[in-house]
């Protein structure tokens, strides 16, 4: 479980750190030519927004196709005053050929023996989540150019019905300094720079 965490955070911080191919000649691409490419940059994370209770054998999947985009074994009940995801899931690149999609749908179980057998009769979910046309203009036109120091990190957040969208698009300065939020949004946001909720 934590190697695969680490692998994750390993992950995300590559495809933060990643340089991406430059525009070709003839000055940057237009809208249309973004969206055809096939790719987006942006990492996801499945987190657990129920304070009270763990969750388990968490999937977070493009609900139009079904491509898992991330998963959890387990997630701890969401603590009061912490970022409740971040640093956990799977980053994409452009190159991956993996757009944002529509909508995602997330499903969970609150039983840990249920989820290793993967019954369906205590699965929560699936529940959609429309995703695409809830981010912001700058984020999503980030993620499409696969802007160089710009990564759009979104967590969906099951345990709790209706999921909770949360996301942000993180980015570093000129000296190469990261960490800040350039925009956020999303369910619940809180804007105090301490937690998201």
């Amino acid at each position: 479980m934590i190697a695969a965490i680490r692998i994750a955070g390993i992950a995300g911080l590559l495809a933060w750190l990643s340089p991406i191919q430059p525009a070709m000649a003839g000055g940057p691409p237009g809208p249309a030519s973004l969206l055809s490419a096939g790719g987006d940059k942006a990492a996801y994370a499945a987190w657990n927004a129920n304070g009270e209770r763990w969750i388990y054998g968490v999937e977070l999947r493009d609900a139009d196709t079904g491509r898992l985009l991330t998963s959890a074994s387990r997630s701890a009940p969401w603590a009061a005053g912490s970022l409740g995801w971040r640093g956990y899931g799977a980053a994409y690149l452009p190159d991956n050929g993996v757009p944002i999609p529509e909508r995602v749908s997330i499903g969970w179980w609150f039983d840990e023996a249920a989820a290793g057998q993967r019954d369906p009769a205590l699965r929560q979910g699936p529940y959609i989540v429309a995703l695409r046309s809830r981010l912001g203009e700058r984020a999503l036109e980030a993620a499409i150019r696969g802007e160089r120091g710009f990564l759009l990190e979104i967590g969906i957040g099951g345990g709790v019905v209706p999921p909770i969208l949360r996301w942000h698009l993180s980015g570093r300065d000129s000296r190469g300094f990261g960490g800040f939020v350039v925009e956020r949004g999303g369910d619940e946001v809180n804007w105090r720079p301490t937690s998201w909720r």
